[in-house]
């Protein structure tokens, strides 16, 4: 099977997968076009998408938990951050030379950029807060992708202390 890795086969912190690179690759496109209909569309158009934010704000302002305007900034923090998770997970296995670092200043490339663009668009409203949140998304997809990797990994080393089968031809 086809493995990917971050780093070169054997480091420790190498990030590899045995699942088809045309599948993850597949998925990161389906994503990336998501992502550009969310954050290029006009603001009706994505408020679909969008409006769930302002309808937990309002949930949370009728509890009394916070105002609605502190409930919408903390929501709409959190759900850009949520938006780049996919990023920083797909990002990795579909593109196995990036380094970890490489993919978070990726993400906070991507996201700059989705914000220079949105101000020319008279129906969006670029923020710093936006790149901030979409980059630490990014970075802990990066690390979502590790541990899980970690895991996967963990479940295939064989354990300290086992002795090759006798049908090995390793060397005594």
């Amino acid at each position: 099977m086809k493995r990917l890795r971050w780093r070169e086969a054997g480091h420790p912190g190498a990030l590899t997968t045995d699942r088809n690179p045309m599948i993850i690759r597949l998925l990161l496109c389906a994503y990336l076009v998501a992502l550009g209909w969310i954050v290029f569309a006009p603001a009706s158009d994505a408020s679909q998408v969008t409006g769930i934010v302002a309808t937990l704000a309002r949930f949370a302002a009728d509890s009394g938990l916070l105002t609605f305007a502190q409930a919408y900034t903390l929501l709409e923090f959190l759900a850009n951050v949520a938006l780049f998770v996919p990023f920083g997970v797909l990002w990795p296995f579909a593109a196995s030379r990036l380094r970890p670092m490489a993919v978070v200043a990726l993400g906070l490339a991507t996201s700059a950029g989705i914000e220079l663009v949105q101000l020319l668009l008279p129906s969006r409203v670029p923020s710093l807060w936006d790149v901030m949140a979409n980059t630490l998304g990014t970075a802990f997809g990066v690390g979502v992708a590790a541990f899980v990797n970690a895991r996967r990994g963990a479940r295939t080393r064989p354990s300290r202390g086992s002795r090759p089968s006798r049908n090995s031809t390793a060397p005594t």
